[in-house]
C-alpha cells in the first residue's frame, strides 16, 4: 500500500481549538414549518471520521465529500480526517511510526473528538490504510476502538463505512475486515455501509471520478460518493436533519450484501 500523507491542516471549529486532524464545521442546518411560529429543527450533529478521504488532500477547486453530505442531509458535520492513517498505527518502511504525531490512527485522536464534541451521529470511514495488512494484526484495534468509541460517546449512533477504494481490485485482507467491521457495529446497533458489496464502482467511467494520483475522488467522485452515502442513510431510515434511523427503535442494519459478499475493493494505495 501507498500511505498518502497527511494534510497538515487546523481549524478552529466552534471557537475551540483542535490538533488532532482536520476538523471543520461544514453543512447546512434543516428547516422545518412544523408549527405556525415556523420554528427551526435543529440539524443532527455529526462526527465524521477518518482518513484523507474524509479530510481531503488540499485541493481548494472542490468540496470533500463531507461537506456535500452535510448539504445533502441538513447536517452539521464536524470533521476528524488524518491522510495516512487508519485502526492500527501506521509504520515507515523502517517500522517506526512517524514523528509528531502524524498519521495518528483513529483511537489515539478519540479523547480529542470526545472533548471538542457531542455528536447525535459518529459516521467512521477508515481502514484504507489498514487493506494489505495482516488481518490478525488490524483486527484487535477495529475491536478496541469501537468499544471505546461507544464508551465516548454512548447516546450517538454508529454509522461505518467498510474501506474501499474507487477500484475493482480487492484487497486479501477485506473480507476479514469487513467481519471484524461488522460484528462490532452490529454489536451496538450501529449501520455498516459496504460500498463494494453494493457496487459502487461496478461502472465503466470509473476514472471520472478520480484525481491525478488516481486514487483520490476529484470533484465528480466526492459528489458521487456523498450521493450514495446519504442515499444509503436514507434508505436506513435516518432523515434529513434528524438523528434519525430505524435501527434507533429495532435491531441492526447493514446497507449491502453483508459478511463475505463479492467485493470490488482497492488495494495499494493509501487514503
Amino acid at each position: 500500500m501507498w500511505p498518502v500523507a497527511a494534510v497538515a491542516l487546523l481549524l478552529v471549529v466552534a471557537g475551540i481549538s483542535a490538533a488532532v486532524g482536520w476538523h471543520r464545521a461544514t453543512g447546512t442546518p434543516g428547516r422545518v414549518a412544523a408549527t405556525a411560529s415556523d420554528q427551526v429543527q435543529r440539524a443532527s450533529s455529526v462526527l465524521i471520521v477518518g482518513d484523507s478521504f474524509v479530510g481531503g488532500t488540499g485541493d481548494p477547486s472542490f468540496p470533500v465529500y463531507p461537506e456535500l453530505l452535510g448539504e445533502l442531509m441538513g447536517w452539521n458535520v464536524r470533521v476528524d480526517g488524518v491522510g495516512g492513517s487508519g485502526f492500527m498505527p501506521q509504520l515507515d518502511a523502517g517500522g517506526r511510526r512517524p514523528p509528531g504525531g502524524r498519521r495518528a490512527p483513529l483511537i489515539e485522536r478519540l479523547p480529542a473528538d470526545q472533548r471538542h464534541y457531542r455528536p447525535d451521529v459518529v459516521l467512521v470511514d477508515a481502514g484504507r490504510n489498514d487493506l494489505g495488512r495482516v488481518p490478525s494484526q488490524v483486527i484487535p484495534y477495529i475491536d478496541d476502538y469501537f468499544e471505546r468509541l461507544r464508551a465516548a460517546f454512548p447516546q450517538a449512533r454508529i454509522v461505518a463505512l467498510i474501506p474501499t477504494y474507487a477500484t475493482d481490485r480487492e484487497a486479501t485482507n477485506l473480507p476479514a475486515l469487513r467481519a471484524a467491521i461488522t460484528g462490532a457495529v452490529r454489536g451496538y446497533q450501529g449501520l455498516v455501509i459496504d460500498p463494494a458489496a453494493q457496487h459502487w464502482y461496478d461502472r465503466a467511467d470509473l476514472r471520472s471520478l478520480l484525481g491525478p494520483d488516481d486514487v483520490h475522488f476529484n470533484g465528480a467522485g466526492n459528489r458521487y460518493y456523498a450521493r450514495r452515502i446519504a442515499d444509503a442513510l436514507r434508505s436506513a431510515g435516518f432523515g434529513v436533519g434528524t438523528q434519525g434511523g430505524a435501527a434507533a427503535h429495532g435491531g441492526p442494519i447493514t446497507t449491502g450484501d453483508g459478511v463475505g459478499a463479492s467485493t470490488a475493493a482497492g488495494t495499494g494505495a493509501g487514503g
